[in-house]
Protein backbone atom coordinates (compact mmCIF):
# COMPACT_ATOMS: atom_id res chain seq x y z
CA UNK A 1 0.00 0.00 0.00
CA UNK A 2 1.08 3.59 -0.58
CA UNK A 3 2.12 6.02 2.15
CA UNK A 4 -1.47 7.29 2.14
CA UNK A 5 -3.91 4.41 2.65
CA UNK A 6 -7.29 4.92 1.04
CA UNK A 7 -10.38 3.74 2.92
CA UNK A 8 -14.03 3.30 2.03
CA UNK A 9 -16.84 2.77 4.55
CA UNK A 10 -19.92 0.68 3.74
CA UNK A 11 -22.87 1.44 6.01
CA UNK A 12 -23.09 4.73 7.86
CA UNK A 13 -24.73 3.74 11.13
CA UNK A 14 -21.76 2.52 13.14
CA UNK A 15 -19.81 3.42 10.02
CA UNK A 16 -19.93 7.10 10.94
CA UNK A 17 -17.50 6.29 13.78
CA UNK A 18 -15.22 4.56 11.29
CA UNK A 19 -15.28 7.68 9.13
CA UNK A 20 -14.28 9.85 12.07
CA UNK A 21 -11.44 7.49 13.03
CA UNK A 22 -10.11 7.30 9.49
CA UNK A 23 -10.27 11.06 9.11
CA UNK A 24 -8.20 11.58 12.27
CA UNK A 25 -5.66 8.81 11.58
CA UNK A 26 -2.24 9.70 10.14
CA UNK A 27 -1.56 8.58 6.57
CA UNK A 28 -5.19 7.57 6.06
CA UNK A 29 -7.66 9.07 3.59
CA UNK A 30 -11.40 8.52 3.49
CA UNK A 31 -11.93 8.05 -0.24
CA UNK A 32 -15.56 6.95 -0.40
CA UNK A 33 -18.68 6.14 1.59
CA UNK A 34 -21.53 3.86 0.55
CA UNK A 35 -25.06 3.57 1.95
CA UNK A 36 -28.59 3.08 0.64
CA UNK A 37 -29.83 6.05 2.72
CA UNK A 38 -29.23 9.04 0.43
CA UNK A 39 -29.65 11.63 3.17
CA UNK A 40 -27.17 9.96 5.50
CA UNK A 41 -24.84 9.32 2.58
CA UNK A 42 -24.71 12.86 1.27
CA UNK A 43 -24.32 14.40 4.71
CA UNK A 44 -21.29 12.21 5.48
CA UNK A 45 -19.72 12.80 2.06
CA UNK A 46 -20.03 16.55 2.48
CA UNK A 47 -18.57 16.42 5.99
CA UNK A 48 -15.45 14.54 4.88
CA UNK A 49 -15.15 15.67 1.27
CA UNK A 50 -15.25 12.14 -0.17
CA UNK A 51 -17.06 10.23 -2.89
CA UNK A 52 -20.65 9.16 -2.15
CA UNK A 53 -22.28 6.15 -3.78
CA UNK A 54 -25.16 3.74 -3.24
CA UNK A 55 -23.41 1.12 -5.40
CA UNK A 56 -20.90 -1.24 -3.81
CA UNK A 57 -19.32 -1.90 -7.22
CA UNK A 58 -18.25 1.76 -7.39
CA UNK A 59 -16.19 1.23 -4.24
CA UNK A 60 -14.69 -2.08 -5.30
CA UNK A 61 -13.53 -0.75 -8.68
CA UNK A 62 -12.04 2.45 -7.23
CA UNK A 63 -8.25 2.16 -7.47
CA UNK A 64 -7.80 4.73 -4.71
CA UNK A 65 -9.49 2.43 -2.18
CA UNK A 66 -7.08 0.06 -0.42
CA UNK A 67 -9.23 -0.91 2.58
CA UNK A 68 -12.99 -1.34 2.89
CA UNK A 69 -14.71 -1.03 6.27
CA UNK A 70 -17.95 -3.01 6.41
CA UNK A 71 -20.40 -1.62 8.97
CA UNK A 72 -23.71 -2.88 7.60
CA UNK A 73 -26.25 -4.99 9.52
CA UNK A 74 -24.36 -7.98 10.93
CA UNK A 75 -26.08 -10.60 8.77
CA UNK A 76 -24.64 -8.97 5.63
CA UNK A 77 -21.00 -8.88 6.71
CA UNK A 78 -19.85 -12.05 4.97
CA UNK A 79 -21.91 -11.42 1.84
CA UNK A 80 -20.26 -8.02 1.39
CA UNK A 81 -16.89 -9.09 2.78
CA UNK A 82 -16.56 -11.84 0.16
CA UNK A 83 -16.99 -9.25 -2.59
CA UNK A 84 -14.46 -6.94 -0.95
CA UNK A 85 -11.69 -9.52 -0.74
CA UNK A 86 -12.47 -10.87 -4.23
CA UNK A 87 -11.73 -7.36 -5.48
CA UNK A 88 -8.33 -7.50 -3.80
CA UNK A 89 -9.19 -4.97 -1.10
CA UNK A 90 -8.19 -5.32 2.55
CA UNK A 91 -11.12 -5.67 4.95
CA UNK A 92 -12.15 -4.23 8.30
CA UNK A 93 -15.47 -5.60 9.54
CA UNK A 94 -17.63 -4.40 12.40
CA UNK A 95 -18.46 -6.74 15.24
CA UNK A 96 -19.59 -9.44 15.05
CA UNK A 97 -17.82 -10.69 11.92
CA UNK A 98 -21.15 -12.30 11.00
CA UNK A 99 -23.95 -14.08 12.85
CA UNK A 100 -22.98 -17.75 12.35
CA UNK A 101 -19.69 -19.61 12.72
CA UNK A 102 -19.90 -21.19 9.21
CA UNK A 103 -20.27 -17.78 7.58
CA UNK A 104 -17.32 -16.41 9.51
CA UNK A 105 -15.24 -19.45 8.54
CA UNK A 106 -16.16 -18.86 4.89
CA UNK A 107 -15.02 -15.25 5.13
CA UNK A 108 -11.73 -16.18 6.80
CA UNK A 109 -11.04 -18.77 4.09
CA UNK A 110 -11.73 -16.21 1.37
CA UNK A 111 -9.41 -13.69 3.03
CA UNK A 112 -6.62 -16.27 3.17
CA UNK A 113 -7.17 -17.31 -0.45
CA UNK A 114 -7.13 -13.70 -1.66
CA UNK A 115 -3.93 -12.90 0.24
CA UNK A 116 -5.38 -9.74 1.76
CA UNK A 117 -5.51 -8.52 5.35
CA UNK A 118 -8.63 -8.53 7.52
CA UNK A 119 -9.52 -7.31 10.99
CA UNK A 120 -12.57 -7.12 13.24
CA UNK A 121 -13.65 -4.24 15.44
CA UNK A 122 -12.91 -5.25 19.03
CA UNK A 123 -11.60 -1.95 20.36
CA UNK A 124 -11.62 -3.12 23.98
CA UNK A 125 -8.36 -4.88 23.20
CA UNK A 126 -6.73 -1.51 22.50
CA UNK A 127 -7.71 0.10 25.82
CA UNK A 128 -4.51 0.66 27.86
CA UNK A 129 -6.22 -0.44 31.09
CA UNK A 130 -7.48 -3.67 29.52
CA UNK A 131 -3.99 -4.36 28.21
CA UNK A 132 -2.54 -3.85 31.71
CA UNK A 133 -5.12 -6.23 33.19
CA UNK A 134 -4.53 -8.85 30.53
CA UNK A 135 -0.76 -8.68 30.96
CA UNK A 136 -1.15 -9.09 34.73
CA UNK A 137 -3.54 -12.04 34.42
CA UNK A 138 -1.54 -13.76 31.70
CA UNK A 139 1.64 -13.13 33.68
CA UNK A 140 0.24 -14.97 36.69
CA UNK A 141 0.00 -11.95 38.98
CA UNK A 142 -3.39 -13.11 40.29
CA UNK A 143 -2.06 -16.59 40.96
CA UNK A 144 -4.48 -19.39 40.16
CA UNK A 145 -7.44 -17.86 38.37
CA UNK A 146 -10.70 -18.45 40.25
CA UNK A 147 -13.42 -16.07 39.05
CA UNK A 148 -14.07 -14.11 35.84
CA UNK A 149 -17.28 -12.04 35.68
CA UNK A 150 -18.66 -9.68 33.06
CA UNK A 151 -21.83 -7.64 33.54
CA UNK A 152 -23.44 -5.39 30.94
CA UNK A 153 -26.55 -3.62 32.30
CA UNK A 154 -27.43 -1.42 29.31
CA UNK A 155 -30.69 0.14 28.18
CA UNK A 156 -32.33 0.57 24.78
CA UNK A 157 -35.71 2.14 24.08
CA UNK A 158 -38.17 0.27 21.87
CA UNK A 159 -37.50 2.86 19.16
CA UNK A 160 -33.92 1.57 18.91
CA UNK A 161 -35.38 -1.56 17.29
CA UNK A 162 -37.70 0.28 14.92
CA UNK A 163 -37.59 2.26 11.70
CA UNK A 164 -35.45 2.03 8.59
CA UNK A 165 -32.22 1.73 10.55
CA UNK A 166 -33.47 -0.23 13.55
CA UNK A 167 -35.83 -2.94 12.37
CA UNK A 168 -32.99 -5.44 11.71
CA UNK A 169 -31.77 -5.20 15.30
CA UNK A 170 -32.91 -7.90 17.69
CA UNK A 171 -33.77 -10.23 14.80
CA UNK A 172 -32.33 -13.71 14.34
CA UNK A 173 -31.87 -13.27 10.59
CA UNK A 174 -29.82 -10.06 10.60
CA UNK A 175 -28.62 -9.47 14.18
CA UNK A 176 -28.16 -13.12 15.16
CA UNK A 177 -29.49 -12.30 18.62
CA UNK A 178 -30.02 -9.33 20.88
CA UNK A 179 -28.33 -8.07 24.02
CA UNK A 180 -25.77 -10.88 24.01
CA UNK A 181 -24.96 -11.00 20.28
CA UNK A 182 -25.06 -7.27 19.58
CA UNK A 183 -24.27 -5.29 22.74
CA UNK A 184 -22.61 -8.09 24.72
CA UNK A 185 -20.16 -9.30 22.09
CA UNK A 186 -17.43 -6.94 23.31
CA UNK A 187 -17.75 -8.30 26.86
CA UNK A 188 -17.65 -11.89 25.55
CA UNK A 189 -14.47 -11.04 23.64
CA UNK A 190 -12.85 -9.16 26.52
CA UNK A 191 -13.38 -11.94 29.08
CA UNK A 192 -11.74 -14.54 26.84
CA UNK A 193 -8.98 -12.22 25.64
CA UNK A 194 -8.01 -11.53 29.25
CA UNK A 195 -8.70 -14.88 30.93
CA UNK A 196 -8.48 -17.48 28.17
CA UNK A 197 -10.98 -19.62 26.34
CA UNK A 198 -14.30 -20.80 27.73
CA UNK A 199 -14.79 -24.57 27.54
CA UNK A 200 -18.37 -24.95 28.76
CA UNK A 201 -21.44 -22.73 29.05
CA UNK A 202 -24.92 -22.99 30.49
CA UNK A 203 -27.42 -20.18 30.51
CA UNK A 204 -30.87 -18.71 30.03
CA UNK A 205 -32.24 -15.85 27.99
CA UNK A 206 -35.53 -14.23 27.18
CA UNK A 207 -37.45 -11.21 25.93
CA UNK A 208 -38.66 -9.12 28.84
CA UNK A 209 -39.20 -5.49 27.89
CA UNK A 210 -39.10 -5.10 24.10
CA UNK A 211 -41.08 -6.25 21.10
CA UNK A 212 -38.24 -8.13 19.38
CA UNK A 213 -37.49 -11.71 18.31
CA UNK A 214 -34.20 -12.21 20.12
CA UNK A 215 -33.10 -11.75 23.72
CA UNK A 216 -33.08 -8.49 25.65
CA UNK A 217 -31.56 -10.29 28.64
CA UNK A 218 -29.15 -13.21 28.95
CA UNK A 219 -27.44 -14.87 31.90
CA UNK A 220 -24.67 -17.46 31.57
CA UNK A 221 -22.41 -19.59 33.77
CA UNK A 222 -18.94 -20.17 32.32
CA UNK A 223 -16.10 -22.58 32.90
CA UNK A 224 -12.76 -21.41 31.56
CA UNK A 225 -9.96 -23.57 30.20
CA UNK A 226 -7.94 -22.62 33.29
CA UNK A 227 -10.65 -24.10 35.54
CA UNK A 228 -11.92 -20.69 36.66
CA UNK A 229 -15.68 -20.17 36.91
CA UNK A 230 -17.41 -17.09 35.61
CA UNK A 231 -20.67 -15.32 34.92
CA UNK A 232 -21.85 -13.19 32.04
CA UNK A 233 -25.03 -11.21 31.93
CA UNK A 234 -26.24 -8.78 29.33
CA UNK A 235 -29.40 -6.75 29.03
CA UNK A 236 -30.91 -3.78 27.24
CA UNK A 237 -33.59 -3.45 29.95
CA UNK A 238 -31.63 -1.74 32.77
CA UNK A 239 -32.90 1.85 32.70
CA UNK A 240 -31.21 4.29 32.27
CA UNK A 241 -28.23 2.10 31.36
CA UNK A 242 -25.09 1.49 33.42
CA UNK A 243 -21.44 0.85 32.70
CA UNK A 244 -19.99 -2.54 31.85
CA UNK A 245 -18.37 -4.11 34.93
CA UNK A 246 -15.56 -6.68 34.94
CA UNK A 247 -14.42 -8.54 38.06
CA UNK A 248 -11.48 -10.97 37.94
CA UNK A 249 -9.88 -12.66 40.93
CA UNK A 250 -7.45 -15.40 41.76
CA UNK A 251 -5.49 -16.86 44.64
CA UNK A 252 -3.18 -13.81 44.80
CA UNK A 253 -5.50 -10.85 44.21
CA UNK A 254 -8.35 -9.24 42.30
CA UNK A 255 -9.10 -6.54 39.72
CA UNK A 256 -12.37 -4.66 39.30
CA UNK A 257 -13.09 -2.22 36.49
CA UNK A 258 -16.02 -0.44 34.95
CA UNK A 259 -16.14 0.94 31.42
CA UNK A 260 -12.83 2.77 31.02
CA UNK A 261 -12.12 3.11 34.74
CA UNK A 262 -10.28 1.00 37.31
CA UNK A 263 -12.08 0.54 40.65
CA UNK A 264 -9.54 -1.65 42.44
CA UNK A 265 -6.19 -3.37 41.85
CA UNK A 266 -5.62 -5.59 44.87
CA UNK A 267 -2.61 -7.90 45.08
CA UNK A 268 -1.30 -9.83 48.07
CA UNK A 269 2.16 -8.82 46.90
CA UNK A 270 1.12 -5.15 47.16
CA UNK A 271 -0.06 -5.05 50.78
CA UNK A 272 0.81 -1.36 51.18
CA UNK A 273 -1.17 -0.46 48.06
CA UNK A 274 1.65 1.36 46.30
CA UNK A 275 1.03 -0.34 42.98
CA UNK A 276 -2.71 0.12 43.25
CA UNK A 277 -2.30 3.83 43.96
CA UNK A 278 -0.14 4.16 40.88
CA UNK A 279 -2.69 2.28 38.74
CA UNK A 280 -5.58 4.40 40.01
CA UNK A 281 -3.72 7.61 39.13
CA UNK A 282 -3.32 6.64 35.48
Amino acid sequence: MSAETGFAVIGLGMGKHHCRAIHSAPQATLVAVCDIDEERLQGTAEEYGCVATTNLADVLTNDDVDVVNVATPSGLHTEIGLQVVAAGKHLIVEKPADITAPRIAELIAAVDAAGVKAAGIFQSRLDPLNIEIRNAVQGGRLGRLIGVHGHLPWYRKQTYYEGAHGSWKGTWAMDGGGSLMNQGVHTVDLLQWVAGRVTSVMGMFGVFNHEIEAEDQSVALLRFESGALGTLYTTTCAYPGHNQRITIYGSEGSFVKTEGALESWKLLADEEGTEEADMLRR
